[in-house]
Formats: structure tokens, C-alpha cells, sequence
């Protein structure tokens, strides 16, 4: 009776945690000084998170040697432009110029990693932004988006309690897309933000095409 009560126990507890809560941190803007401080502390929790580089700022070998880094450690690897000008990738008279800036950061990419990244981090987030043109341009170079749905205000944020109170406001909601940066408080905020999603029960993961999801502002499913 006891033994059947045990697996009975364990056959639930493993459903609970394969059916869970995930949370997915992302990381913008990189590489910079600061990448191999928190690809770091994500060695040391044994967590795997998602990368989206700013094409132009890939300059020096020791900037590859980062890119590298984070496929090496088993994160993802994203898209994030090549150069992060709202005022130019986001030119309604020319739509072409975001594909266009995606194709050549795709390119950059594969020459560091051999790998093909398709995952696509708008700068600025998609509301507002990418248009129904921009999309379909998209869906036709093979390209997913994915905004977030947890900001943590590491960008306007002068201290770690600053950042925890606005994460924690964004709920805790079976999905969690954790938009972090690359800024100094974020390092320093990092272990208490996978401290308070290991306090909720979330299991850590990189984005993968698998698991991929929808999650931008114009509500496209092939997005």
C-alpha cells in the first residue's frame, strides 16, 4: 500500500513539473562587457536563457568569442537588428529595411556559429512598430517574433529592489518572457531575479522553435 502511495506520489509530483510554470530570461543588446558576467552567473544556476545581439556591435574578435560563448553554453541565439535604429528599421516608406537588417544579422551570426537563427527580438517591441508589410516579409523569410511579457525596467532602473518591484508586477502567469539587458544593475540584479522565479516554481528555458509561441502585439500565428 505504502509502496503504491510512493509511486502513486511521484507519478503525480513529475506530471506537476513536467506540465509547470516556465519562465524564459532574455537578455538584449548584447554582446558587451557585461555578457560574460551574467553567461556566468547563468553557468553557475545551471540556467539557459536566450541572447538577442545587436548585429553592429559583433566588431572584434573578442566580441565573436562572446557569441560563441553563449551557443557553447547552450543558450539561444537571437535576432535584434543591426543597428537598433527605431527611426530606420522602422520607416514606414521603406518596410524593407528591417528584413533587410535581419538577413545580414543572420548572416553575421552563421559566420560566428554555423547556426541560423530565426528568433527575432523587435527593438522597442512590435506594438506600434512592425507593420502588417514588415510581417508578412517576415513569414517569408522563415523569421519568428517574440516580444515579452515581463519587463523588468533594468534600462531605467538605478537599483535592484526598483527592478523586482516592477517584475513582480507583471505577474506570474504560466509563460514568463523576461525582458533583461546587458547594464550593470542588470548583473547585479540577476541572482535575485532567478531567485524569486525559483521561490514560484518556474522551470528555466531557452527559446526553441519546438516551443515556440506567440507573443507579439499584432497577434499574427505565424509569427
Amino acid at each position: 500500500m505504502i509502496k503504491k502511495f510512493v509511486l502513486l506520489f511521484f507519478t503525480v509530483f513529475t506530471l506537476i513539473i513536467a506540465e509547470g510554470k516556465i519562465v524564459y530570461l532574455t537578455f538584449d543588446d548584447v554582446p558587451n562587457k557585461n555578457t560574460p558576467k551574467l553567461l556566468e552567473i547563468l553557468k553557475k544556476e545551471q540556467i539557459k536563457a536566450t541572447f538577442f545581439p545587436i548585429g553592429n556591435y559583433i566588431r572584434k574578435e573578442s566580441d565573436k568569442d562572446i557569441i560563441r560563448q553563449i551557443k557553447d553554453d547552450g543558450h539561444a541565439l537571437g535576432l535584434h537588428t543591426m543597428t537598433h535604429d527605431a527611426k530606420k528599421i522602422y520607416n514606414k516608406s521603406k518596410p524593407e529595411t528591417l528584413v533587410n537588417e535581419l538577413i545580414q544579422e543572420q548572416d553575421l551570426i552563421e559566420s560566428i556559429t554555423g547556426e541560423r537563427v530565426i528568433i527575432f527580438r523587435p527593438p522597442f517591441g512590435s506594438f506600434k512598430n512592425i507593420t502588417k508589410i514588415q510581417a508578412d516579409q517576415m513569414v517569408n523569410k522563415g523569421i519568428k517574433l517574440w516580444d515579452w511579457n515581463a519587463g523588468s525596467g533594468d534600462w531605467m532602473h538605478k537599483n535592484v529592489p526598483d527592478i523586482m518591484k516592477t517584475l513582480k508586477q507583471m505577474g506570474t502567469g504560466p509563460k514568463m518572457v523576461v525582458l533583461l539587458h546587458t547594464k550593470d544593475i542588470t548583473v547585479e540584479a540577476l541572482p535575485e531575479v532567478i531567485k524569486y522565479y525559483r521561490s514560484k516554481g518556474y522551470e528555466f528555458r531557452a527559446w526553441s522553435l519546438d516551443e515556440h509561441f506567440m507573443l507579439n502585439s499584432l497577434k499574427d500565428p505565424r509569427l
